[in-house]
């Protein structure tokens, strides 16, 4: 969704102009994924607070700018306490509502509550095909009107569950995301689950495995910017959707215009007016325009742009 918007839009890669936010209501989350960002001690973890009512002022100024998209990540947003009030806050806002989940919180009782607060689309953590996702995919499916999207977090250790996603997803004819997981050098898991361990006799079967859903998906490049990438040879997308397009709020009330650059903060809701937080982003994304930091944390964002 964001890198089709993205791909359409001429002025992206001279000009900021945010159509899509991130909003963290926590940074909280069940699962504990070794590769997680928050676990490999890339990212903090925060403690959450309740800047909805701050938030209802720079949508408005956000949305007469030509904003898009909502983007609900986290952590596990469903474990966010300040869900409802920031749901019923976006319902009234006429906007694209995402939703991120692991989704094994995804009851019967959740879904109707996301139904009823006018969330859009579903993406769901789909890691292997195991008796959880068939559980939750059904359960969406067949007790909501939502279409999952599934977001496979490739990795050394679930790459040979891949051609079993594939089928899954495609019996089932459902939208698909492969993004590779960055684990940190020093990180104690980066042996387990780094996709630099993959040797050129691996590589070469994961692509020739993603091809069709690269091709389906309008992905070609990506899959291509991503083989290049972890084989070593020069890849740089010479423009970044964070920053220029795209921005970050975290679980704290911090403004970010990107989730890895916390040196670029523009400020907090809770304590600064909206006007001075965004003179902030204009100026600091444009450090961001040609993407001069590019590298692996980053690769997940370009999924599905075209080159």
């Amino acid at each position: 969704m964001i890198a089709r918007q993205l791909s359409s839009n001429p002025i992206r890669k001279s000009q900021v102009a945010f159509v899509f936010v991130f909003v963290l209501p926590t940074t909280r989350c069940l699962a504990h994924c070794e590769f997680c960002f928050y676990e490999t001690g890339h990212s903090e973890r925060v403690e959450a607070v309740d800047f909805v009512e701050p938030l209802d002022g720079a949508l408005e100024a956000l949305l007469d700018q030509g904003l898009q998209q909502v983007i609900i990540s986290g952590g596990e947003p469903l474990l966010a306490p300040t869900l409802p009030d920031l749901l019923a806050l976006l319902a009234d806002k006429m906007i694209h509502l995402l939703l991120l989940s692991h989704g094994e919180l995804l009851d019967e009782q959740r879904l109707e509550q996301l139904e009823e607060a006018t969330v859009d689309d579903i993406t769901i953590s789909a890691l292997d095909v195991g008796q959880q996702l068939r559980e939750t995919v059904h359960r969406i499916m067949f007790h909501s009107r939502y279409t999952p999207t599934l977001l496979t977090c490739l990795n050394r250790a679930n790459v040979g569950q891949v051609p079993g996603l594939l089928e899954f997803s495609t019996h089932r004819n459902l939208p698909h995301l492969f993004t590779p997981v960055h684990v940190p050098r020093e990180a104690a898991c980066h042996d387990k689950y780094s996709l630099r361990g993959l040797d050129d006799g691996e590589w070469e079967q994961l692509v020739r495995t993603l091809e069709p859903w690269a091709a389906a998906s309008d992905s070609a490049f990506y899959l291509g910017m991503m083989r290049d990438f972890y084989r070593d040879m020069p890849v740089h997308p010479g423009f970044c959707p964070m920053g220029t397009r795209g921005l970050v709020i975290d679980a704290d009330g911090s403004v970010y215009p990107c989730f890895h650059r916390h040196d670029l903060g523009a400020g907090n809701l809770l304590v600064d007016p909206w006007e001075q937080i965004q003179a902030n982003l204009e100026h600091k994304g444009k450090a961001l325009i040609g993407a001069p930091c590019f590298g692996e944390h980053c690769l997940s964002m370009f999924a599905g742009i075209q080159q």
